[in-house]
């Protein structure tokens, strides 16, 4: 497994939030947490990519991988362009070409400005940013906030991966 989390406990105040959380991802699988507001799905992957520590439980990355969170606000901060925005990363710079062809996987203009984007724009952009991150990634969101048709433009690059595993 490329992911694997065994008997992951989180509790905050009392009651656990999750007990004995099992999860195996192998390369090229995708997966969706979905559940009610409240029910823990950020929570576990902020656990998952390691900001956040579990209670108890053990969680492995095979081959130094790591997992992208899309944030459910993006923050632009004092990017010009939806190409500084990209290439600012996330802690650490990402070369100005796979910025670009990350947004433009995703249908946007690099030198867009970020300003006056629809809500959906701003969620191609943060997907932009975690693709461009690492660009053999597949794809785990917490919410499902955009299509997944396989005529839409998420086909093209998030569920490719998928079809493709062996």
């Amino acid at each position: 497994a490329v992911l694997q989390a065994k008997g992951v406990r989180l509790s905050l105040g009392g009651a656990p939030l999750f007990d004995d959380v099992e999860i195996a991802l192998l390369k090229g699988e995708c997966a969706c947490l979905i559940g009610p507001n409240g029910a823990g799905k950020s929570t576990l992957l902020n656990i998952l990519n390691g900001r956040l520590e579990p209670d108890r439980g053990v969680i492995s990355i095979a081959g130094g991988g790591r997992i992208g969170v899309v944030p459910q606000e993006p923050d632009f901060g004092a990017a010009h362009t939806l190409r500084d925005y990209v290439e600012a990363g996330f802690g650490h710079a990402i070369p100005t070409y796979r910025a670009e062809a990350a947004l433009q996987d995703f249908d946007l203009d690099p030198d867009r400005a970020p300003q006056g984007m629809s809500g959906g724009e701003v969620r191609r952009a943060a997907l932009a940013r975690v693709f461009a991150d690492d660009p053999t990634s597949s794809c785990s969101m917490s919410r499902p906030t955009i299509s997944t048709s396989r005529r839409s433009w998420t086909s093209k690059r998030v569920w490719r991966p998928i079809a493709a595993r062996p």
